[in-house]
């Protein structure tokens, strides 16, 4: 496909889907910094299912 005179990747046929990363350190420290997370389910999210993590919003900083 040319745009604008370039070569561009046609767009996936699943569309972009933006992943939050999380450090290790970070998750270690949920339940002292962010009480109001259930770590059992958190732990508990089957490989490819949406983290409730991803329903927070972010920490005072």
């Amino acid at each position: 496909m040319i745009i604008d005179g370039r070569r561009a990747e046609p767009p996936s046929q699943a569309g972009a889907v933006d992943i939050a990363l999380y450090r290790a350190a970070d998750i270690d420290a949920l339940p002292v910094t962010r009480t109001e997370i259930n770590c059992k389910r958190l732990r508990a999210v089957a490989k490819g299912r949406c983290s409730p993590l991803a329903a927070l919003q972010p920490a005072p900083a």
